[in-house]
């Protein structure tokens, strides 16, 4: 059974809902039947990504090339631009829209991931929420045609795993002198 919170005691410190910990999970992907190298390749395919193509136009940089491409928002200053360079502005549609992203941008930057041996780890820092990046792993595996397995692994918080307090700290350095002694 997993935990939500895990309970972390100090010396001198009373329990209470403050001192729990929310333990992150990150997610899991096992590729079945195909290596990892051709998963990392259908997660940088553009085209698999599906409706999750809209979401990633939400970035200030797609934003300002969507504005230059299909001309400002605001009716007045379109119409007053059209007039001055001599052309119309294309059609803005949300297909339109999403063609213009996809030519746009090289790779995907929707979810960032990290491959360890035969699995790739989507870390909950940096990725959407669990249920959503999920889901977004199931679009494009399934427009890839990749078998796959996933599953919540606890994350690993390098930061906190390296705080040790006080106490901690005296009693690694005594069974390290304890060991060269003997």
């Amino acid at each position: 059974m997993a935990y939500k919170y895990k309970l972390r005691e100090e010396e001198g410190a009373e329990v209470s809902p403050s001192n729990r910990e929310q333990v992150n999970y990150d997610v899991v992907v096992t590729p079945k039947g195909i290596s990892v190298e051709d998963t990392v390749k259908a997660l940088e395919t553009l085209d698999n990504y599906g409706m999750y193509v809209s979401n990633m136009r939400n970035k200030s940089s797609i934003q300002k090339a969507i504005e230059d491409h299909f001309g400002p928002i605001i009716p007045a200053k379109r119409k007053k631009m059209e007039r001055d360079q001599g052309f119309l502005f294309p059609v803005k549609t949300k297909t339109s829209i999403d063609d213009f992203v996809k030519s746009h941008t090289s790779k995907p930057t929707l979810l960032k991931y990290k491959v360890k041996d035969d699995t790739i780890v989507f870390p909950k820092s940096g990725n959407p929420v669990k249920d959503l990046t999920k889901k977004i792993i199931d679009v494009v595996m399934k427009s890839a045609k990749i078998d796959y397995s996933v599953v919540d692994k606890e994350a690993v918080d390098e930061v906190k795993k390296v705080k040790m307090t006080k106490k901690e700290l005296q009693e690694v350095i005594r069974e390290q002198i304890k060991n060269l002694i003997k």
